[in-house]
Order: C-alpha cells, then sequence, then structure tokens
C-alpha cells in the first residue's frame, strides 16, 4: 500500500527541456534528508521533481517531508512499506514522472551543476541506450574530511564487467539515465547488499552502455550507520560479507558465461577467509566452488582437500600453515 501526497503539482513552463525525477529513497534519516532534498531544488537544471520514496520509517521523515512540499512544489511524497532499498528505488522509479531518473540516497547530496552537466552530453548519444556516469567525493564523516573518488574509463565492456564482480559499483547516485532504461533491469530485493553492482552488471548485459561525464558530481556521506563503508570486503560488516556471497551466486546463476570470474573472485576470497580464519563464511564459499581449484598454487581435486587447509591454517599462525601444508598436501 502506498500514500502520496502532493500529487498535483505546476512546473515552470519549460517544454524544450526533459523532466527530471530524482528519487530519494529514505528509512529514517530525517537528520539528512533535508540536505538530500535541498541539493535537488538547488540544481541549476530546474525542471525536474523531487520524489521522496518513504521506505517505511520510524522517525519524522514524513512531517519533514510535508514541511519540504509546502516550501516547493516540485517535492512529493510516497509513502510504502519498509522492503529495503532496492524495493524503494524500484517502487520510486515506477512511479516517477520524469523522463530521465537520477537516483539519490537520503544521506548523500549532488552537485548544484551535476543533472544540467550530464544533460548536455544528450545531444551526441542515443539516450535510449546510454547511462551518464559521474565520479565523486567521499565524506569521511566521523574524521571531518572528504576525498575525491575518480570513476574507471568504462569503454570496455570487458573491463566494467571485472570490476562490477570485484565487487565495484559506479555509485548510482552518479548515474543518470532515461526511465526506458530502467525497463530494461530492476534493482534485486533479494540483494541487501551490492545491488548496484547488480543493477548495473544487469544493464551491461542489456546493451546499455555507461558514458563518463567529468565532474564530482554527487556526495558521498560514509558514517557509521552506512549499509558499507568499505569497498574492501575485509573490512565490511558480517551481513555485507554474507552478501558478497550471495551476489557471486546470484550472477553466476543468471550469467553463465560469467562463471569462470565469479569463480575466481570466490577463489580470492576464500584466501581472504582463510587469512582471517572466518570459518563460517569458508564453508560457505567451498560450497560454490567447482572442483578442481588452485590455491597458493596448490591443485585440490576434492572439497575434503580444502577443509584440510582450513584446519591447518586456521590452527596454526598462517605463514606457519602454508610451510606445513606444502609437507601435507604431498600425502592427500
Amino acid at each position: 500500500m502506498s500514500i502520496e501526497t502532493n500529487s498535483l503539482l505546476s512546473f515552470p513552463s519549460l517544454s524544450d527541456f526533459p523532466l527530471v525525477s530524482v528519487i530519494i529513497a529514505a528509512y529514517n534519516r530525517e537528520e539528512y534528508l533535508e540536505k538530500a532534498v535541498q541539493s535537488v531544488l538547488k540544481q541549476t537544471f530546474s525542471n525536474l521533481e523531487c520524489l521522496i520514496v518513504d521506505d517505511g520509517s520510524t522517525d519524522n521523515t514524513r512531517a519533514l517531508s510535508e514541511y519540504l512540499m509546502s516550501k516547493d512544489q516540485r517535492v512529493r511524497y510516497l509513502y510504502k512499506e519498509n522492503g529495503g532499498l532496492s524495493s524503494a528505488r524500484n517502487f520510486g522509479i515506477e512511479h516517477a514522472r520524469g523522463e530521465w531518473i537520477q537516483l539519490l540516497d537520503a544521506d548523500d547530496w549532488l552537485h548544484p551543476d551535476k543533472i544540467k552537466f550530464q544533460l548536455d552530453y544528450i545531444k551526441n548519444y542515443d539516450g535510449d541506450s546510454v547511462v551518464f556516469y559521474c565520479d565523486q567525493e567521499r565524506v569521511f564523516e566521523a574524521e571531518n574530511r572528504s576525498e575525491a573518488f575518480y570513476e574507471y574509463d568504462c569503454s570496455s565492456k570487458e573491463y566494467v564487467i571485472d570490476k562490477l564482480l570485484t565487487p565495484w559499483a559506479l555509485q548510482c547516485n552518479g548515474l543518470l539515465f532515461k526511465k526506458t532504461i530502467a525497463k530494461k533491469a530492476i534493482f534485486d530485493t533479494n540483494l541487501s547488499y551490492l545491488e548496484d553492482c547488480k543493477f548495473e552488471l544487469d544493464l551491461l548485459m542489456q546493451g546499455i552502455s555507461f558514458i563518463h561525464t567529468p565532474i564530482i558530481g554527487n556526495f558521498y556521506r560514509i558514517h557509521q550507520s552506512n549499509a558499507s563503508t568499505y569497498s574492501d570486503v575485509a573490512d565490511w560488516k558480517s551481513s555485507s560479507k554474507d552478501a558478497y556471497i550471495i551476489y557471486y551466486q546470484t550472477v553466476q546463476n543468471e550469467y553463465e558465461h560469467l562463471k569462470p570470474i565469479c569463480q575466481q573472485k570466490l577463489l580470492d576470497y576464500l584466501k581472504r577467509t582463510i587469512e582471517q580464519k572466518d570459518a563460517q563464511r569458508f564453508e560457505k564459499i567451498i560450497n560454490l566452488l567447482d572442483m578442481p581449484v588452485k590455491v597458493y598454487g596448490f591443485k585440490f581435486t576434492k572439497k575434503s582437500q580444502l577443509k584440510f587447509l582450513q584446519l591447518i591454517t586456521f590452527n596454526v599462525p598462517f605463514l606457519q600453515g602454508i610451510y606445513n601444508l606444502v609437507r601435507k598436501l604431498k600425502k592427500i
């Protein structure tokens, strides 16, 4: 069930320009929401709607949204029962009125020229077959510092696929794409993390190109309650590490030709679990591996051999375990 307020809107007469729907997925982010909304309303491209999708918040998100609507008619508010970030984004895209879609998390914000700068590229491309992406700035709230993050060149499809399976993703806040493109892929509600990677991978598999627009267009706030603060899986929360495994399982089930890459990435992750003595995830990963595999230069033909590797390395210091493994493998 959804509730929409401020359904009758009046936009400036800008018929020569496309309407852009900026979708802010919000769940208990009232302390950050106003800054996100204001960054939308202050865009130098003004023919837009700011659609706040309240994903079942229990704080004052609704009251704040109603206040913001009273200040600017371009703000809309939709409420839905809690279903997670992917569900909120899909819901927002479905209800968006714009020809173009801009996503924004409620704790982040946009550069004032972001949308205008990217729309200037329309004349050079077929908007129905490309996604524009930009660079970002990461703002470390606790450390009171920020750093620019320049995205990779996405001109090579193979390179981007490898990056998306590292995992690595173009921040969805940095994307701008036509609503018609959103019909080619949806955010996977079975993924609690890495849904950005999967969405972008699905678009690539549908033949969509990613075009870099050189501007630091969005600001990604890193704080204690972020879903995933770090790009390195070694630093992720436990739930994020599990999602890493689920992501690979999902990808290799859907895209058979990507399975070899997924298998190699799982092997890389397996080594991390050994170094971190993470028995729970070690077990999950070997269940997804096709034998034989090579680990530390040694060939393993049975999963029981990998479990022996776990036994050795989890019970002695890592380097000593590798040394002992050289001798033990000859007897397996």
